[in-house]
């Protein structure tokens, strides 16, 4: 099952690879930046002991960091999206105290920042269009789903 979760949510990332709109949930944000945290770090140790690059920072890191830094970025806005923070924040994590923050954010429950219904039928259509959407996209449980759309439709 884990590895099935990790499969999917790396392939789900990869193919929005450079998608900064919608969001992310943390099933899909959680076990690809796992997977790049732990890849990154066998890759420092490839540098370091076989490659024989003495700061460890060589071949292997750069070209696994080449290849996932655009995905791992875009998934990391969209769950910040998700929370409801806009991506830009994904910036304070570059003044290392700036992790911490990030880190709750990313950890913290989304699906919440929808829109309250203005009652106007083109726009409570579209709201639910939008709902219908996340659900789809996975983003959304099913609970998540009923429990949104309810609230629409209030």
């Amino acid at each position: 099952m884990g590895e099935a979760l990790i499969a999917e949510s790396t392939i789900k990332c990869f193919r929005k690879f450079a998608t900064f709109e919608g969001r992310a949930s943390r099933s899909e944000f959680w076990p690809f930046y796992l997977l790049c945290t732990f890849s990154n770090v066998i890759t420092y140790i490839i540098d370091l002991n076989y490659l024989e690059f003495e700061n460890g920072f060589g071949t292997a890191t750069a070209i696994f960091n080449f290849v996932t830094i655009v995905p791992l970025v875009a998934v990391s806005v969209r769950r910040l999206q998700d929370v409801g923070k806009s991506g830009w924040w994904f910036l304070i994590g570059f003044t290392g105290i700036g992790l911490m923050p990030l880190l709750i954010w990313w950890s913290g429950k989304g699906g919440k920042e929808l829109k309250k219904s203005t009652k106007n039928k083109s726009t409570l259509t579209d709201e639910l269009r939008d709902l219908k959407e996340l659900y789809n996209e996975g983003t959304l449980s099913k609970e998540e789903f009923i429990k949104a759309k309810e609230k629409i439709l209030k």
